[in-house]
């Protein structure tokens, strides 16, 4: 079996598997896993989860080893805006989810409605609606302000 090995702080030293192989860990997944926020299975699966995995799941071997089930990686299927002082409208078929790409399109629906004079627009996340059985998510957010 290959294993990543991370050091967590001086005196821990913990391997994280993906289904008994090998995981590279980037900078930003080892930022949060070297954080204290939280117990380490949970930092695993929020790095997973961020990425799209929302049904991950992590074994505890021992004190220092963890392997992880990924499952699928959802797929955006819509992203619904809902907006009083216009009409709704909605993207479909927008690729793998990842908490970067919800981002990326919040700031591009912003920079848009701020083109169209909206410059206090605001944008509220109001359902998450993950489909287990499909790996799909829908997306609804709210435009608030003008």
């Amino acid at each position: 079996i290959l294993l990543c090995s991370l050091k967590v702080n001086a005196q821990e030293l913990k391997r994280i598997t993906e289904n008994g192989n090998e995981v590279n860990i980037s900078s930003e997944f080892r930022t949060i896993l070297q954080s204290n926020n939280a117990d380490f299975e949970e930092r695993i699966l929020s790095w997973y989860s961020s990425q799209g995995y929302l049904n991950a799941s992590v074994t505890k071997i021992d004190e220092s080893n963890y392997d992880v089930i990924k499952g699928c990686q959802f797929f955006l299927k819509a992203f619904e805006i809902k907006n009083p002082s216009f009409s709704s409208w909605s993207l479909n078929e927008l690729g793998s989810y990842s908490e970067r790409l919800l981002q990326n399109n919040i700031r591009l629906i912003l920079k848009k409605l701020n083109e169209d004079g909206f410059v206090f627009a605001k944008i509220e996340l109001t359902e998450f609606i993950p489909n287990i059985e499909s790996c799909e998510v829908i997306v609804r957010l709210e435009s608030k302000g003008k």
